[in-house]
């Protein structure tokens, strides 16, 4: 009998062994490796390039849908980029790079600044001719010189870093290129309505470059950034066709709204909306959120948007300076409105021009045209309206105004404040007394315009995972706060465990779709350093560089007292002698060192960045080693990685 219980319990004991592997499966929470909070081109390149190294990666996106500022939509049977559209120069651009890698259709557009792609119409309607666009542009132009005396142009990095940061960044940061075109105008005498005709073509320029009225925009930090070179491009079958490519492979958890993120301890918890009680454990989160939804996460209340949907709460609230910064940015707003035609002919001979100026009584209103017959051969136009007007029109009270009882352009209501449609009915509502205001501006140009058969318009500064466009220096702002908002948060064990990227983190790259994505590679590279240092691989870095100055000033200190006794011999006349001990010191110096730095360069990959940091003097060097940090994720032939390579050394090299 006593055997048989002897059995039964070591049964029992060897059954409870058995299963105790899988009990953390039913007993314990997923820990992530990393949590990506947004699906837009930062988030995904980021989740993209993580996944490549091997980490457990999830990634939270708010709406329906992926890509986020880059939305292509479908629903009039063509496709129609609501967002982003350019690609801004393909040299060593990564997102041109993607498309020829994908094979990825695209086409150049021709720059507005080319005389033969814009042509211009004053408040009458009346067309310019060629000798008034030569008047406006040439007065520009000449602008543009003044302006750069106020504007500040980083020299080199090392000097940039160590004294511009300083005594230049803040110079005459407060006034606005508004100030400057006002004293501009004055010293040169123009009358009220030269001056009228000039400030709507530098605000066509500025407004529909930065999303801002130019009251607004830095004319000391306006022009910071790199341009990159070549043609200006689009895709004819919208950025999606990028964004299925990267996301293809990724864990991606729609309409999952993040609301919280408790960073006060390790793993840090993220909570969606809806899932108090569940939130998302992961030992780093990335914060990919859209400026305007950083603004209104920080200040505790909504700026603009009469709503706190899609604000996060930071526990503890993140870095003072941090937030200074993102308060100093300023989050542009550029609407667009697709009027889609049966043909284009009411155009008449404007057809041939890729540009429409048209200037109205209320800066900015309607004032830009796009013939998008003459990039992409479809017989639609695309108005656009940027910064405060913008915004306003967001705010129009289209029940009124799309009852037909409006009146004219100058006669619309506008309520506020600002608030999210709710419904079809609403945006539909909202969309043809939009579509009426444009009919309105370019009947008053053209003759005979017919109704478009369809329409597209978009509401950036109302949708509230966005609340806005793209970000852009703002009057008071330096490129530091650029840096501070890309700068990873510590925790109490001064290690880095909550990171951000975007393209208002990129302070050279800002407002564009390859700085969201190269600020997505950055951010991957930046998690995947600390993950190592926690786990006890790059310590060792700071182990070899204290046993290296160890040793350093161990020589140092050998040395001098050799010195002492070779100068006292010498003094006696005695031969001199290097003990054996000076010989073994030295040569094991100069070996560690040699050995260390090729780990360091090689394994940890320090040193790259830190040399790379005195050739970025000369933007297309900057471009190609941006391009190269992106290159190990973007599975390119060993070919066209090996094309790139050589030609970064030759940009060292020279």
């Amino acid at each position: 009998m006593w055997v048989g219980y002897w059995i039964i319990s070591l049964c029992l004991i060897l059954s409870s062994i058995a299963v105790l592997p899988i009990l953390p499966v039913f007993g314990e929470e997923k820990i992530y490796d990393v949590v990506v909070v947004g699906a837009g081109i930062s988030g995904l390149s980021a989740a993209d390039a993580l996944t490549q190294m091997g980490y457990d990666v999830v990634v939270l996106e708010a709406k329906d849908r992926i890509g986020g500022r880059m939305w292509t939509d479908n629903s009039t049977g063509m496709p129609l980029d609501r967002g982003a559209s350019w690609i801004h120069g393909i040299k060593y651009n990564p997102i041109f790079v993607l498309t020829e890698k994908y094979h990825i259709r695209t086409e150049p557009t021709v720059s507005d600044a080319h005389q033969k792609s814009h042509v211009y119409y004053d408040s009458n309607g009346n067309r310019m001719d060629d000798a008034q666009r030569k008047v406006i542009d040439g007065r520009f132009a000449d602008f543009q010189k003044y302006l750069d005396k106020s504007a500040y142009y980083p020299e080199h990095p090392i000097k940039e870093q160590l004294f511009d940061q300083i005594f230049l960044y803040s110079r005459d940061s407060e006034k606005s290129i508004q100030n400057i075109l006002d004293n501009y105008a004055r010293e040169k005498g123009l009358s009220d309505k030269d001056k009228a005709e000039f400030e709507h073509v530098a605000n066509y320029h500025f407004v529909n470059t930065w999303a801002a009225d130019i009251s607004e925009i830095s004319a000391r930090h306006y022009g910071m950034g790199i341009e990159y070179g070549g043609e200006e491009k689009v895709l004819p079958g919208g950025y999606v066709q990028i964004i299925d490519k990267i996301s293809s492979e990724l864990d991606i958890r729609l309409s999952h709204p993040v609301n919280k993120i408790d960073y006060s301890s390790n793993p840090i918890s993220v909570y969606v909306e809806g899932m108090p009680e569940q939130p998302f454990k992961a030992e780093y989160v990335l914060v990919t959120l859209p400026l305007g939804v950083l603004k209104d996460s920080v200040s505790g209340k909504p700026s603009l948007l009469d709503s706190t949907k899609g604000i996060v709460n930071f526990t503890p609230p993140l870095p003072q300076n941090k937030v200074d910064s993102i308060n100093k940015l300023g989050m542009g707003v550029m609407n667009k409105a697709y009027l889609i035609f049966n043909d284009i002919s009411f155009l008449e001979k404007d057809a041939d021009y890729q540009f429409i100026s048209i200037m109205n009584k209320e800066k900015g209103a309607w004032s830009f045209f796009l013939n998008l017959n003459k990039s992409l051969g479809k017989p639609v136009l695309l108005a656009f309206n940027s910064g405060d007007y913008g915004k306003k029109l967001e705010q129009l009270d289209f029940k009124r105004s799309s009852s037909g009882n409006a009146g004219n352009l100058a006669n619309h209501s506008y309520a506020e404040p600002l608030k999210e449609l709710v419904g079809p009915v609403e945006q539909d509502e909202y969309e043809r007394a939009v579509v009426n205001l444009a009919m309105e501006n370019l009947r008053r140009t053209y003759k005979d315009v017919p109704e478009p058969k369809e329409a597209l318009v978009t509401r950036w500064a109302s949708d509230p995972y966005s609340r806005g466009s793209y970000s852009y220096p703002a009057v008071g702002s330096t490129p530091k706060d650029y840096e501070n908002v890309a700068e990873h948060v510590m925790d109490k064990f001064f290690s880095a465990r909550l990171f951000f990227a975007g393209e208002a983190t990129e302070p050279n790259n800002w407002g564009t779709v390859h700085g969201g994505y190269l600020s997505g590679i950055r951010s991957a590279n930046d998690i995947d350093f600390w993950y190592r240092w926690n786990h006890g691989y790059e310590r060792w870095a700071y182990v070899f560089v204290a046993v290296t100055l160890g040793v350093g000033v161990s020589w140092g200190i050998a040395a001098w007292q050799r010195y002492e006794t070779n100068l006292a011999m010498t003094l006696l006349g005695r031969s001199q002698e290097v003990p054996l001990y000076m010989t073994v010191l030295i040569s094991f110096t100069v070996v560690f060192a040699m050995v260390m730095y090729y780990w360091l360069e090689f394994v940890v990959g320090i040193f790259p960045d830190f040399f790379d940091f005195f050739t970025q003097s000369d933007d297309e060097c900057y471009t190609i080693s941006r391009l190269i940090d992106a290159i190990p994720y973007m599975n390119l032939s060993p070919q066209e990685e090996a094309t790139f390579y050589q030609q970064y050394q030759r940009c060292i090299d020279t």
